[in-house]
């Protein structure tokens, strides 16, 4: 395999110092790659280590894999002690800039290749959990067909938040302030942040979701919703719970993105 790193300014506004230089891992296969998924980061996910996991797998089919690392996250962490998304604010900075990227690398990849790819690729994109949520905005927005892959991905952030256990992890009573329930104005203030506000590109109706039947963090209706709203998509159910299906089930992961592919050269041929 091929792995080179590169890094470019982030297009997206009122960064943090730190997270104004985006960078990316480029995973490739020994011969010249006529694909590369673009593969957006989970929560919590510092570095490149977990996904080249997957990055990995998918060169052995001659897949090349681009793994972009998250604002706030990994070496781009604001110089702050504790999480690095404290507020909702810091949210929502995070994902309209780590969509952006995601956006701008898919683009330029089609157009320019890279270290190990084919003049043009054909370009993919893809991700788990809070990676699945921004690769299926990543796809709405491409201005390029791209073959999309979210794992795990609500059509949200609000029904992770709000109803799914990552609830625990939200200081309600500092999120409390002024208002009889936070609860409920969170839900609608990450509600805004949908993808069920784009209408769906040409190139969302090949994409393949995966999902848990037992996963705890996403719930099945914000996966379903997502589904729905992307006609003539495929959504692939599995019994995994959200941990077991990332780290247990690759093989499944591998095939959706190697399937999105096929489908989405389909219709472009």
């Amino acid at each position: 395999m091929r792995v080179a790193d590169g890094d470019f300014v982030s297009p997206g506004p009122e960064l943090p110092r730190e997270c104004r230089m985006a960078h990316v891992r480029l995973i490739a296969p020994a011969e010249r790659a006529e694909r590369v998924v673009v593969l957006m980061a989970a929560w919590n996910d510092h570095g490149y280590r977990v996904r080249s996991r997957l990055a990995r797998r998918l060169a052995r089919h001659g897949v090349a894999s681009a793994i972009l690392e998250n604002p706030y996250f990994g070496v781009r962490r604001p110089g702050r002690d504790g999480h690095p998304v404290a507020t909702v604010s810091d949210f929502f900075v995070m994902g309209y800039a780590a969509a952006r990227e995601g956006v701008a690398l898919a683009a330029h990849l089609a157009r320019n290749g890279g270290p190990g790819l084919a003049g043009a690729p054909v370009v993919g994109v893809s991700g788990y959990s809070m990676g699945g949520n921004i690769s299926a905005f990543v796809a709405s927005l491409s201005p390029v067909p791209v073959a999309a892959a979210p794992f795990a991905a609500s059509h949200s952030p609000a029904p992770v938040f709000v109803e799914g256990a990552m609830r625990a992890a939200i200081d309600w009573e500092a999120l409390g302030a002024g208002h009889e329930d936070p609860q409920r104005r969170l839900a609608e203030v990450l509600g805004e942040l949908t993808v069920l506000r784009f209408p769906p590109a040409p190139h969302v109706r090949h994409a393949v979701l995966v999902a848990g039947r037992n996963d705890g963090y996403v719930p099945e209706e914000a996966v379903r919703l997502l589904h729905q709203h992307w006609p003539g998509s495929e959504l692939r159910w599995t019994r995994e719970g959200h941990a077991s299906l990332r780290f247990l089930r690759l093989p499944t992961l591998v095939q959706a993105i190697l399937d999105s592919f096929d489908r989405l050269e389909g219709f472009s041929g």
